[in-house]
């Protein structure tokens, strides 16, 4: 608990996620963020503007999916989500909200 806020998970039925559902159906590359993608990124961004666009999200909210997602990515020295679990989420989380990101 950081910043006074507690983000464990307080379900008894707390399953497992799993990476394709832990990242969501979010945004699409762009020329705004952090730098450069690499390769295994653009696969997964790529397939989060697919999954976006399939379920007929805004340009808008793809692009704003996708920040928080290099963001998280960024944050944690380009690792991919999927070899990240919920200690990895709840550190992201906390900095971000301590950091007033979130307003």
């Amino acid at each position: 608990m950081a910043c006074g806020i507690d983000l464990t998970d307080e379900r008894a039925d707390a399953s497992p996620v799993t990476s394709a559902e832990s990242a969501g159906p979010m945004g699409r590359s762009g020329s705004h963020g952090p730098g450069p993608v690499s390769t295994a990124q653009l696969k997964l961004l790529e397939r989060m503007r697919q999954a976006l666009r399939s379920q007929h999200y805004s340009r808008r909210t793809e692009k704003t999916y996708l920040m928080w997602v290099r963001r998280f990515i960024f944050f944690h020295n380009v690792r991919h989500p999927s070899e990240m679990d919920e200690a990895e989420t709840n550190t992201f989380l906390t900095h971000t909200i301590c950091q007033r990101v979130v307003r």
